[in-house]
């Protein structure tokens, strides 16, 4: 059985014609017996169709590993202080959260998670984007700490705007820096 917040390496080898074949692979399970508390659902407050989402927090310890929880009914791209998490858009799974790894892009000072989120535009018209997501992390001292996601949100809209012909990039308005830890946008 796996266990819960675990690293575990899969090694698989094949015999291909006269040639054998091995790939190796590792993941990290997430919380099986207690699940990770997920905040409600995070939007604009506005009706913006690709909004920029920015929260700080403070861990005050070394990181061992982290782990960001999202979900939502949108595309999605997480940023850790300033760096992408992924490099392109994620497509939103509504309830079923996805698990980035993100231990080497936390500081044990501020940090900001930053969500850059946008309408699916096959369906342009559909409600405001939202995204659901946790982040919990251990220190090196074994302590296992979630971060409170449910508040205290800042949120601009993106150089993106969605129409029925699709999406259009305006770098006039794009935003440097947009989630760096002391950004002051």
């Amino acid at each position: 059985p796996l266990l819960d917040n675990t690293a575990y390496t899969v090694s698989i080898t094949a015999s291909v014609s006269d040639e054998i074949v091995s790939k190796t692979s590792s993941f990290r399970t997430g919380y099986i017996e207690k699940p990770i508390q997920i905040s409600p659902k995070i939007m604009a407050a506005e009706d913006l169709a690709s909004p920029l989402l920015r929260h700080t927090f403070f861990t005050g310890a070394v990181i061992s590993h982290a782990t960001l929880y999202v979900s939502g009914n949108c595309l999605f791209r997480p940023f850790i202080n300033g760096a992408a998490i992924t490099n392109n858009f994620v497509i939103g799974t509504k309830g079923v959260a996805r698990a980035l790894n993100v231990t080497s892009l936390l500081t044990s000072d501020n940090n900001t998670l930053g969500l850059w989120l946008m309408k699916d535009t096959k369906d342009y018209k559909n409600e405001t984007p939202y995204v659901q997501c946790g982040l919990h992390f251990c220190t090196i001292d074994g302590e296992s700490i979630t971060i409170d996601l449910s508040s205290d949100w800042f949120y601009k809209n993106s150089p993106i705007t969605v129409t029925e012909v699709g999406e259009v990039y305006d770098n006039r308005v794009s935003i440097d820096k947009w989630c760096d830890s002391y950004s002051s946008i």
